[in-house]
Formats: C-alpha cells, sequence, structure tokens
C-alpha cells in the first residue's frame, strides 16, 4: 500500500500535481520573463504560452488584448479557476492568460502584453 501511495504521488494523482509542473509553475512565476511555452503544435508554426501582462492591462478587455497583440487568449486561470474568456471578460490582477499565436510572433506579442496598450491608460 505505502509503494502505491509513493508511486501515486510521483505520477500525480487527482489532488496532487506532479513535481515537476509544480516546480515549473514557481519558476515561471519567479522568472516571468523566462516562461516556457505551454504547448507547440507538431509543424513548430504555433505555439500556447503563458503572457505575463502589464498593469496598464488591468480592467481592460481579453477582446482589446487580442486585437493589439494578434493574439488569441484561449484561457485564464483567475484565483485557481479556469476559464475561456467572452466577449465581457477583461483583466484581473494575477490573471494568468494563455495565448495563441504563431511562433514568430511570440516575442512581438510578449512585448505588447507587457507594455501599456495602445491608446493609453484608463
Amino acid at each position: 500500500v505505502r509503494s502505491r501511495a509513493i508511486g501515486s504521488f510521483l505520477r500525480g494523482s487527482r489532488g496532487v500535481p506532479r513535481t515537476r509542473w509544480t516546480a515549473d509553475q514557481i519558476l515561471r512565476r519567479l522568472l516571468p520573463e523566462r516562461s516556457t511555452e505551454d504547448w507547440r503544435d507538431p509543424t513548430g508554426g504555433v505555439v500556447v504560452a503563458e503572457l505575463p501582462f502589464g498593469v496598464e492591462w488591468i480592467g481592460r478587455s481579453f477582446v482589446e488584448l487580442e486585437r493589439q497583440s494578434g493574439a488569441r487568449v484561449v484561457a485564464v486561470n483567475r484565483a485557481g479557476d479556469a476559464f475561456l474568456p467572452t466577449a465581457d471578460s477583461v483583466v484581473q490582477e494575477d490573471d494568468i492568460v494563455h495565448a495563441a499565436c504563431a511562433v514568430a510572433d511570440l516575442a512581438r506579442v510578449r512585448s505588447i502584453a507587457a507594455a501599456a496598450p495602445a491608446g493609453g491608460v484608463r
């Protein structure tokens, strides 16, 4: 029983995250500029990655973030819950935003998300 419990922990069970995943999440928060990709398609053309955003985006819509960056926001983690943003959803402090874009555009998309939105701060 004990070895099964340890094996379950190391593989990751329903209530216990995998050790590697947990370490990756901690590093992403400590070093956001070195965030890795969440997913890359097999051809290497499209990527889903976390977008650290500037505080100036708080209160702005995800639609506006998409329009200015050219990326598609595919999921948001907020206070431990994940959701698919709607046209009415807005960026809130401590959101973790995951967006899809062309691999070639990732650095530009991250740069736009990290900077103040075009049109100034509200």
